[in-house]
């Protein structure tokens, strides 16, 4: 019988989430192996980066935004350092306003103290010739997030921890947690995004696009 090489957790998926998941339980001292591919349609790939604390048609705070705030600060500067490049950066984002309801609905907003420190009005010339001032959110980050990737996936492939391939579910055998070479001894964690849909572990969950 061939000896498996025993890892903690199996991580399928090279996004955002996969990729800071893989590297947070390496620094905590667990055994892990990354599948990544690159694979069309994936969402971190082709995403901005932004951060913005103010959505929505009625400019609404996130909820619990402070302690988003907090956690996602201390994991970007934390690997900053680990680095040495700059991963995050503070921006602000202007919004084209359209009407009046909307103009309205931001000033009720700044009249409310939780909402002081995030929005004002900008009054310039605008390229559309609104007679509406910009709404300014002050309080936004851009995350470079193909660094990060890049970051993430270089660091696993020095170590040999990464597969670059699609995950073959038949691949994995869950009663024995067997996956190839490897017995995995506390889990399999799928940070699939949208493809979790072609999932054959989770087709009886009710997933929508």
């Amino acid at each position: 019988m061939t000896t498996k090489t025993e890892i903690n957790y199996l991580i399928v998926g090279g996004g955002i989430a996969g990729s800071l998941l893989a590297y947070n339980l390496y620094k905590a001292g667990k055994q892990v192996r990354l599948i990544q591919t690159s694979m069309k349609g994936e969402a971190s790939s082709v995403s901005a980066g932004l951060i913005n604390p103010i959505t929505g048609k009625r400019f609404v705070k996130t909820w619990n935004w402070e302690v988003i705030q907090q956690h996602f600060l201390e994991c970007y500067r934390s690997l900053e350092k680990d680095w040495d490049c700059t991963l995050l950066k503070p921006i602000s984002i202007y919004q084209y306003l359209d009407s009046v309801e909307e103009e309205n609905q931001c000033a009720s907003r700044m009249l409310d103290g939780e909402y002081k420190d995030y929005l004002e009005f900008e009054y310039m010339p605008t390229s559309k010739g609104s007679e509406f001032p910009l709404l300014k959110i002050k309080t936004a980050f851009l995350l470079d997030i193909n660094l990060v990737l890049g970051k993430v996936l270089n660091f696993f492939k020095n170590l040999n921890l990464v597969t670059n391939e699609k995950m073959e579910y038949t691949d994995l055998d869950p009663s024995s947690m067997i996956w190839k070479d490897f017995q995995i001894l506390d889990g399999v964690v799928f940070t699939e995004g949208s493809f979790a849909m072609d999932n054959p572990f989770f087709n009886h969950l009710p997933l929508w696009l």
